[in-house]
């Protein structure tokens, strides 16, 4: 019967939810762009504006419903065990109020350090977009004087180091999984 449940809720909530916040929140972008003033687009790289756009849809579309899904199934497992054990052992009720508030403060912890790491790894994706956009626009230009090697070569200094940002926040993820296991 749990197996059904968490069957249709996850379609439900991928194939109708994430569908709609997908469009509603691209429709929302793409418009508040469009309506932004000239200046707008003179201060802003178009690098920006396209990991803004791809970032934002990519967490729409994959990160959220598995997320969401993988959380709600959490939970629904999570409250099983946890009135099989204080309905078998009622002393044990009395352990999940000092061991939430435990859990809770490591997760408020982590919270900080992963916004911030996120962050770095935004930041330092928008030179990569720039660099591709800047580059097919004057990809004739730097065919003719011979840039390519040097492009490249700042391809992967860039690319390395958002890959280095992105490491933080995959071993930040593993330090909050080892806290809470033990």
């Amino acid at each position: 019967a749990q197996a059904v449940l968490t069957g249709l809720r996850s379609a439900l909530l991928g194939a109708i939810g994430a569908s709609r916040a997908s469009r509603r929140l691209h429709d929302f972008m793409f418009t508040s762009v469009f309506r932004s003033p000239t200046v707008f687009f003179d201060l802003t790289p178009t690098g920006r504006l396209l990991n803004r756009f791809s970032a934002d849809m990519d967490v729409l579309d994959n990160q959220i419903p598995r997320v969401v899904g993988q959380t709600s199934g959490t939970f629904e497992i999570f409250g099983a065990i946890l009135v099989g054990i204080v309905w078998f052992n009622p002393w044990m009720g009395l352990a999940v109020f000092p061991v939430s508030i435990g859990y809770y403060a490591v997760v408020a912890y982590y919270r900080h350090i992963s916004r911030d790491s996120q962050r770095l790894e935004a930041i330092t994706k928008t030179p990569i977009f720039n660099r591709i956009a800047e580059t097919l626009t004057g990809l004739q230009t730097v065919r003719a004087f011979g840039y390519e090697q040097f492009l490249i070569g700042q391809s992967f200094a860039e690319t390395d180091v958002n890959q280095a940002c992105n490491w933080l926040k995959v071993y930040t993820s593993a330090w909050l999984a080892l806290r809470l296991e033990f």
